[in-house]
């Protein structure tokens, strides 16, 4: 279902017949709709805009670099954070992405991949909606592509972006994920940049950044993540 691409408990020959039939019973594999679809001139970057059970959508990117395939993931439909730089937000929030919704559409890009013999190398959450805003679900399916039964996506190659909501960040800081690298956007200076890199090693207060305290809020927040602005 993960590591095959497999839609249906018919194709999945290497489970009895009657598994097969009960599982088709109690369960389904979905892969969200494809609504749209615009490819690069250099056919290197591809937009998917993803339309889910309810008709919501969700756009998904992924990006072929020299140093492998990143994937660009929405985590909620639409966005109401505001931001004047992001086109997500025009018509406001219309609701959280599930674990499933999120983690599918990474699913959907290693389907895509696996026709060239290649794979899902790292992943961005960057797209549409606050990450931080749907904290548990967001969290729960960078888990689940973790897993090995499912793409084993080292957490190391996963960046969270966040405009600083600062209790999702230190919800984040005790979260026991020490490879994953944020991403701060600021909404209110026309989208300046910051990263902070939890796989650095945590700086007392006095080393921390002033962009660091800014964009968090805290100094508590500041105590726990080293930041560096994006270059």
């Amino acid at each position: 279902m993960y590591q095959r691409g497999a839609v249906s408990f018919d194709v999945m020959d290497n489970l009895p017949k009657v598994l097969r039939a009960q599982l088709a019973e109690r369960f389904s594999i979905e892969r969200p709709q494809v609504g749209a679809r615009l490819t690069s001139a250099d056919g290197a970057t591809i937009k998917l805009l993803y339309a889910f059970a309810d008709g919501q959508t969700a756009e998904t990117v992924l990006m072929r670099h020299p140093y492998g395939n990143s994937v660009c993931v929405s985590t909620q439909a639409g966005c109401r954070m505001g931001c004047a730089f992001c086109a997500s937000t025009l018509h406001g929030l219309a609701r959280n992405l599930t674990v499933g919704e999120i983690a599918a559409q990474v699913i959907g890009m290693a389907d895509y991949l696996r026709q060239e013999s290649a794979r899902v190398d790292t992943i961005v959450v960057m797209g549409s909606g606050e990450p931080m805003e749907n904290y548990d679900n967001v969290i729960g399916a960078l888990r689940l592509l973790h897993a090995e039964e499912t793409i084993g996506l080292s957490y190391r190659g996963m960046t969270l972006s966040t405009s600083g909501i600062v209790p999702g960040i230190l919800r984040l800081a005790e979260e026991g994920l020490p490879d994953l690298a944020l991403h701060f956007t600021s909404c209110a200076d026309g989208g300046t940049a910051f990263l902070a890199d939890a796989r650095q090693p945590h700086v007392p207060h006095g080393g921390s950044t002033a962009g660091g305290r800014a964009l968090c809020g805290t100094d508590e927040a500041a105590c726990d993540l080293r930041v560096h602005p994006h270059p």
